[in-house]
């Protein structure tokens, strides 16, 4: 199978400001620094659903339930 043909540089550039201004912000860096951030947000809240489950079953092991309140009256 032939490969098209290569568009010259100026046809492959976008032509319009909204076009430019996507091409500024989204910059291979961008993508990679994007990709970095999501990466760490997605284990960030991974780790404080596990600690936040171990600190639920923690404090109920111990019997420092905080919904047990109503026995002191």
């Amino acid at each position: 199978m032939a490969k098209p043909p290569q568009s010259a540089e100026a046809e492959r550039k976008p032509q319009s400001n909204w076009g430019r201004i996507y091409d500024y912000f989204v910059s291979p860096s961008a993508i990679w620094a994007g990709g970095i951030i999501v990466k760490f947000l997605l284990v960030w809240f991974l780790f404080i659903g596990i600690f936040g489950l171990f600190m639920r079953v923690h404090n109920y092991a111990w019997g420092e339930n905080a919904d047990d309140d109503d026995d002191d009256n």
